[in-house]
């Protein structure tokens, strides 16, 4: 009977630490996209702990955050080096700036850079409240962007639902993005108040501009091109008092120059390596244009 008895003790034991062993290799997906971010280093914090990963091809990175999902989960970006780059543009074009996500996200994309500030600006707000406030910030035409359309998603061909609307995401995310990271360093010391209310000064003119290229380009692929931008910003950007920025001749009429070039094919493994085609479109570059895009 003793023996019977530690039989079934071990047994029961074995099973614990089995269903421990399982629940302790959880894996978290997060996709990391302006084009895809290839090793990209995407962190998270849950429960206290920190969680890295470096992303694929595809823009994924597969966290193993133990017993957590990411709605336990917070503080997730993606950061590049050395190593780090957008797919689109190709390995030799080194992506070495930080995006963000909203707490629970399983995609980090500039559309949610821009809705983490607008959070760190009204903790308040909850992720429809951040949707709405990129949207308002970012004044997209409903020519463009339908409103209402989530933003917060893989819009890249990897993505099962890829269609032009899509497409259209795509376009308009790399532009903002570049445009991001050059507003960023005309303004490094902005607090999230002063930094959305330079984002809302700066980034309908960009969305107009991406808007009437596609319109001028009514037979160009998008699912084929990445757009680049040549944006003319002040190396410095000043606020008054209440946040508000001071607006310049620089910061009013900008002349932006929206251009697209040749994508590769997209990566149809994990560990493709991109081939970068001969650049078909023009000059669009801006200071972060080409690298970020």
């Amino acid at each position: 009977m003793k023996l019977n008895k530690l039989v079934i003790a071990m047994g029961l034991a074995t099973a614990f630490l089995t269903a421990c062993s399982d629940s302790n290799n959880a894996t978290q997906p997060v996709t990391a996209i302006d084009g895809y971010i290839v090793n990209g280093i995407v962190t998270t914090t849950c429960g206290g702990f920190t969680y890295t990963g470096r992303t694929n091809a595809f823009g994924v990175a597969a966290l193993n955050t133990s017993v957590f999902t990411l709605a336990d989960c917070t503080s997730t970006t993606v950061t590049g080096d050395a190593d780090t780059f957008d797919y689109d543009l190709g390995a030799d074009v080194p992506w070495t700036q930080t995006m963000s996500t909203l707490d629970g996200l399983s995609v980090i994309n500039p559309y949610t850079d821009i809705a983490a500030l607008a959070v760190a600006n009204d903790p308040t707000l909850d992720n429809a409240g951040a949707l709405e406030a990129v949207y308002t910030i970012l004044n997209i035409p409903a020519s463009l962007i339908p409103a209402g359309t989530d933003l917060f998603v893989d819009f890249g061909t990897n993505n099962a639902d890829y269609s032009e609307e899509q497409a259209k995401l795509a376009v308009l995310a790399e532009t903002t993005f570049a445009t991001l990271v050059d507003l960023k360093a005309a303004a490094p010391d902005a607090t999230p108040a002063q930094l959305t209310n330079l984002y809302a000064q700066v980034l309908p003119q960009v969305s107009v501009a991406v808007d009437d290229y596609i319109e001028a380009n009514p037979t160009l692929d998008l699912s084929e091109v990445a757009f680049t931008i040549d944006i003319p910003l002040p190396e410095a950007v000043e606020f008054n008092e209440d946040g508000t920025v001071i607006i310049t001749s620089e910061l009013k009429d900008i002349a932006i120059v929206v251009d697209d070039t040749v994508k590769p094919e997209p990566a149809t493994t994990p560990d493709d390596t991109p081939d970068i085609p001969d650049a078909t479109g023009g000059t669009g570059t801006g200071s972060d244009g080409v690298n970020q895009g």
